[in-house]
């Protein structure tokens, strides 16, 4: 799940969260035939940050940003969210996002290669500034 680790590390860099308080897996997920030699994994992409002490739009832009560099084909009210306020300063946060990628069996070597997605960069237009 190539997306989902592109996610993850996109969150890391840009956020400052710790390893320790994310938590981002795959759900829902199913496998579509698509082609004799190929099928697309299409699953909700899961994020969750535990113990989130900032404001929740420094973690919500990244990934708003991050949706439509690699999965512009959905629309923002696709991406689902959850907080559960803890105090009076600490949120856990979740965010659901429907994912999708393909895969394709390579004939030449009898392996699979991970192929993703043609997704034209500017769908929707200009990104967001994170």
């Amino acid at each position: 799940m190539k997306k989902l680790l592109g996610l993850r590390d996109h969150i890391l860099e840009l956020t400052g969260i710790s390893t320790e308080t994310l938590s981002v897996y795959a759900s829902d997920g199913r496998l579509v035939g698509t082609a004799q030699n190929a099928f697309e994994y299409r699953y909700q992409g899961e994020v969750t940050i535990t113990e989130y002490n900032g404001q929740a739009d420094n973690v919500l832009w990244p990934i708003y940003a991050w949706v439509r560099d690699h999965q512009p084909d959905i629309s923002s009210d696709d991406l689902e969210f959850e907080v559960d306020l803890l105090d009076h300063e600490g949120v856990d946060l979740a965010v659901r996002i429907p994912l999708t990628e393909a895969v394709r069996r390579d004939p030449t070597t009898g392996g699979f290669t991970h192929c993703d997605p043609v997704e034209p960069a500017d769908l929707y237009g200009p990104h967001p500034t994170v």
